[in-house]
């Protein structure tokens, strides 16, 4: 899950949409693995609940949880660090 700001705004968040939108093509149609993104300025609550500061930040939700864990990776495909 991503959350971001409006990319006119943040050019980090705007850097990483084209390789987000990447990501999701490579995962579409898996049962397993879900690609979401997150406008933080608009569901701010939901940037609160799961302690967004900066933007853009990246939670991985393991499947059938509803707490996150932070991505520490690399932010471009493929996914190798």
């Amino acid at each position: 899950m991503s959350f971001h700001r409006n990319i006119w705004r943040c050019g980090h968040c705007k850097s990483l949409a084209p390789e987000w939108e990447l990501l999701g093509q490579s995962v579409a149609g898996s049962s397993d693995t879900v690609v979401g993104k997150v406008d933080a300025d608009a569901h701010r609550e939901l940037g609160s609940r799961f302690g967004v500061t900066g933007y853009p930040t990246i939670k991985f939700f393991p499947k059938g949880s509803t707490s996150p864990s932070e991505f520490v990776s690399v932010r471009s495909l493929p996914l190798t660090s």
